[in-house]
């Protein structure tokens, strides 16, 4: 039994890496990305998982590639935004990208409300350093009692 876990385990992993492998060979030879998404759709990946790939080997076709994405799948669109945000990809961007590909932004901006985006790194079109600081609020809420 142990060795049958370990042969799952083991060809789950293979087929993972060959994935990416496909993906970095495609990008590395200059694949238009929706020919690389296209090739990685025919290996049984879905766009999502594809896009997150893309962005795990160069960050900086991430607005591409989600834009990409979303105008081949826009019915995946939440998922293709879900796994950018966990990918790292800030929200404006996610949202810029879907603009670019006509997709409604609230269904974007529900998916990485509710995906694991902590906003602290790039795209294309610029950096998000993290949520930002709210004002102090004085004692008593700002309020005078004169």
């Amino acid at each position: 039994m142990k060795k049958v876990t370990l042969g799952i385990i083991l060809g789950l992993a293979l087929s993972s890496a060959s994935v990416l492998a496909d993906i970095k060979s495609d990008l590395a030879a200059g694949v238009e990305l929706s020919q690389v998404i296209a090739n990685a759709q025919a290996e049984g990946i879905s766009v999502a998982d594809a896009v997150a790939s893309i962005i795990e080997e160069d960050p900086s076709l991430a607005e591409e590639a989600v834009s990409m994405a979303m105008t081949i799948a826009p019915e995946s669109a939440a998922q293709i935004a879900a796994a950018a945000a966990d990918a790292g990809v800030s929200e404006a961007v996610i949202i810029a990208a879907a603009a670019v590909a006509g997709v409604d932004p609230t269904i974007v901006a529900q998916a990485t409300a509710a995906g694991g985006n902590t906003g602290t790194t790039t795209g294309t079109t610029g950096t998000n350093t993290g949520a930002p600081s709210l004002p102090s609020v004085p004692a008593g809420g700002g309020v005078s009692s004169n």
